[in-house]
C-alpha cells in the first residue's frame, strides 16, 4: 500500500500532467499557422499565365507602416507576349492574408 506522502505526490504529479496535456491541446488547437502551399495556392490566382513559383516554408519578419508581420515570403514568375515579370510577395502566416506584393524590375 501507499503511504499518504506517495499518495500526495502521485496526486500532484497526476494533476500537474492532466493540466500539461490540456494546456498542449489548447495550444494546437489556436495558435495554428496556415501551411504554405495553401498560402501559394491562394497567391496564384490573382495572377494569369502563371510560368513559375515558390514559397519558403520558414516564417520571416516583414515591417510595414501599418506593423510587424510574421509571413511567409514568395515569389511569382508570370508571361505575357513573351515578356516574363518576376514579383515577391508577402502573407501572413497566421492567417494567409496577402500583406504586400512588388514587382520585381529584372
Amino acid at each position: 500500500m501507499f503511504s499518504k506522502m506517495k499518495w500526495y505526490f502521485t496526486f500532484i504529479f497526476s494533476f500537474l500532467s492532466i493540466i500539461g496535456v490540456m494546456y498542449l491541446i489548447h495550444r494546437q488547437l489556436h495558435h495554428h499557422v496556415f501551411q504554405s502551399e495553401k498560402t501559394l495556392a491562394e497567391v496564384k490566382t490573382y495572377f494569369r499565365n502563371v510560368v513559375g513559383s515558390y514559397i519558403l516554408n520558414e516564417t520571416v519578419t516583414y515591417e510595414t507602416s501599418e506593423g510587424t508581420f510574421t509571413v511567409y515570403q514568395g515569389g511569382i514568375t508570370t508571361q505575357s507576349n513573351d515578356k516574363r515579370t518576376y514579383y515577391d510577395f508577402y502573407a501572413d502566416a497566421n492567417n494567409g492574408e496577402i500583406i504586400d506584393i512588388i514587382e520585381r524590375t529584372s
